[in-house]
């Protein structure tokens, strides 16, 4: 047996080691794409022995490729297209980019993308679209140019059905103004004196006669309401027969009429008097006397209506405080003819029940009055009784029960804070049922809402000036139009609303009615705008306030505004009525310099910012004076703003 390389002459029975038998092929190592199977064998044929030679590694392990199919590729989103076109040129619009699912495409099976990340969209083109001018409403026709014979009215209206805005174009001129025919009619003709007829036969045969001659009111005939000849003019007389009769009588004839005298009254059917005598001619040689009958005349004078006592003045309505009644009123519809020289005013307590004559040391010519020093637990009613120079009128209707009640101190202290939300200053600020802070902004600040943290929500991106927050918990905006924007509490746009007759819109509250009060500051009034047709009716009488800037309400409905330009603070009921008016110009107590936000607490105070003053006042549920919350001196910059 020949010696191995690896035995030793000492080991001549050495054994080198052979590969035995494969085992099975193992797992392959991918279930796709190229994956790989082993298989292994022992030393074992004969294994190694006596210092003999072990196997190859190589010899003792085996590969082959396995599950060489492509494995599935799952498709990605591309590279984004350019924006598409916006759906609109002006009016919130949106633009569209697409991508394809090629990154890479899906292969071998592998899964489609998600079609929410193929497209995208962004708003664009969020300006007001313009709005072009309409032709508002006619003017009444003006007076006719003549009075008679193809006169023209002419009635013109304003640009402002809408008003243009926003670059939209005027009205055409020719739309403003309208004429038509008038006074077409024939034009009256005075009549005029014709040609005289003959002279008559003389009155007498002795004794200065008279002849008649006459003419007819034909040059021209009086046509077209035109009026009479004079009846002097159409008849003539002249002397005849003037030689002396012997001893003829002379029959007595009426002679020139007096004056009127006085009227018998000075109203109502009165009556006056003239007399002649009996001298045209006198009578003489026995003959006759004038007619008493034609010596005396009477006429109608002063029958105009003579003067009434008043109606009833309108119903009063009260609001109280304390021990104080303040009681308005309106004048009555009928004044009888005289104007209204004073008031009375007249209680009913229940522990009395019999109406008294409240008791003042002077007249109420107005229709406003504080009544003081009313008792606790007695309830009361109020009634209007109105004076003129004739007497004392009809009472109003009494005023609903009222009692007073003590509103004493405030139940909890205000507590004021400060706290910096943004870099620009607030305009508006609101709070939804969730406890979020709604604020509007200035100088191109959007609107955001935060959380009671004071930490930001969302930016709604859009510029607003004033917001409310409806019983539905809707946010409310304007901004300076005629438009009302709805969104959602959390800031999503749902709807707008076009108020007609309302111009420049500033502040906004709600109404438990759901209804909306809005201020405009081109008309300058406050009204009720219904949210499902944005029809706007007028609240506040014209020249009642002369800039309304802010808007609130408070538990009992009361409508309050403030006053920029007017530095007051009202508050009116549901009907229009002035309830209360704070504050006149100046900077001492109970004086406002161009009020701006107004609120109310819980309590139906009231909380104003009184702008130019740099404060924050505290007025009582009926618009008194409280105290400060806040003062220049209380600032921690000299430039720091304070709106509501």
């Amino acid at each position: 047996m020949p010696l191995g390389d690896h035995c030793s002459l000492q080991h001549i029975l050495c054994v080198n080691g052979g590969p035995g038998t494969w085992s099975a092929w193992g797992a392959c190592s991918a279930t796709c794409g190229d994956g790989e199977q082993t298989r292994t064998r022992a030393c074992n044929n004969p294994a190694p022995a006596y210092g003999g030679s072990q196997c190859n590694s190589s010899d003792l392990t085996d590969t082959r490729p396995c599950n060489d199919a492509e494995c599935p590729v799952n498709g990605a989103p591309g590279t984004w297209s350019a924006w598409g076109a916006c759906s609109k040129t002006c009016g919130d619009g949106e633009q569209t980019r697409t991508r394809e699912c090629d990154n890479p495409a899906p292969a071998y099976g592998g899964s489609q993308c998600n079609s929410s990340d193929l497209t995208d969209t962004r708003p664009c083109n969020d300006a007001e679209c313009p709005v072009n001018g309409g032709p508002g409403t006619w003017s009444a026709w003006g007076a006719c140019s003549t009075t008679c014979g193809d006169g023209e009215q002419t009635r013109t209206r304003a640009c402002d059905n809408p008003a243009p805005a926003y670059g939209g174009s005027q009205c055409n001129s020719s739309d403003l103004t309208d004429t038509r025919p008038c006074n077409d009619a024939e034009c009256p003709v005075n009549g005029g004196p014709g040609t005289w007829s003959a002279w008559g036969a003389c009155s007498k045969t002795c004794g200065d006669g008279e002849q008649t001659r006459t003419r007819a009111c034909d040059n021209p005939t009086p046509a077209y309401g035109g009026s009479q000849c004079n009846s002097s003019d159409l008849t003539d007389t002249r002397p005849c027969n003037d030689a002396e009769c012997p001893e003829c009588p002379v029959n007595g004839g009426p002679g020139t009429w007096s004056a009127w005298g006085a009227c018998s009254t000075t109203c109502g059917d009165g009556e006056q008097t003239r007399t002649r005598a009996c001298d045209n001619p006198a009578p003489a040689h026995g003959g006759s006397q004038c007619n008493s009958s034609d010596l005396t005349d009477t006429r109608p004078c002063n029958d105009a209506e003579c003067p009434d006592t008043p109606g009833p003045p309108g119903r009063p309505v009260v609001s109280v405080l304390n021990d104080t009644a303040n009681v308005t009123w309106t004048p009555p519809q009928d004044d009888g003819g005289a104007r209204v020289t004073n008031y009375n005013i007249e209680m009913r307590r229940s522990d009395n029940y019999t109406w008294m004559l409240v008791t003042t040391d002077n007249g109420i010519p107005g229709n406003n009055y504080l009544l003081r020093g009313l008792t606790e637990d007695v309830d009361y009613e109020l009634r209007i009784v109105a004076e003129n120079e004739v007497g004392t009128g009809e009472p109003s209707q009494p005023s609903e029960i009222f009692r007073i009640v003590t509103a004493g101190k405030l139940k909890s202290i205000p507590i004021v804070a400060k706290r910096q939300l943004q870099s620009s200053y607030i305009t508006d600020l609101a709070v939804t049922s969730s406890g979020h802070i709604v604020a509007t902004g200035g100088s191109g600040s959007t609107t955001k809402i935060y959380a009671s943290d004071y930490s930001l929500i969302k930016d709604i991106g859009k510029i607003f000036r004033r917001v409310t927050v409806t019983s539905d918990d809707e946010l409310v905006f304007t901004h300076e139009s005629s438009t009302i924007y709805f969104y959602t509490a959390d800031g999503n746009y749902t709807r707008s609303i076009f108020t007609e007759s309302t111009y420049t819109l500033r502040g906004i509250t709600s109404l438990p009615t759901g209804q909306l009060v809005v201020c405009d500051t081109y008309t300058d009034r406050v009204y009720i705008v219904e949210q499902d047709t944005g029809n706007a009716t007028s609240l506040s009488a014209p020249g009642t306030l002369s800039t309304p800037y802010y808007v609130t309400t408070n538990s009992k409905g009361v409508v309050i505004v403030s006053d920029y330009h007017g530095h007051s603070i009202n508050g009116l009921d549901q009907d229009g009525q002035v309830l209360f008016s704070y504050g006149t110009l100046g900077s001492g107590e109970e004086q406002l310099n161009n009020p701006l936000g107004v609120t109310t607490d819980k309590e139906d105070y009231i909380v104003v910012a009184d702008f130019h003053n740099r404060r924050i006042q505290l007025l009582t549920p009926d618009g008194m004076f409280h105290s400060y919350l806040l003062t220049a001196k209380t600032k921690s910059k000299p430039d720091e703003r304070y709106e509501s």
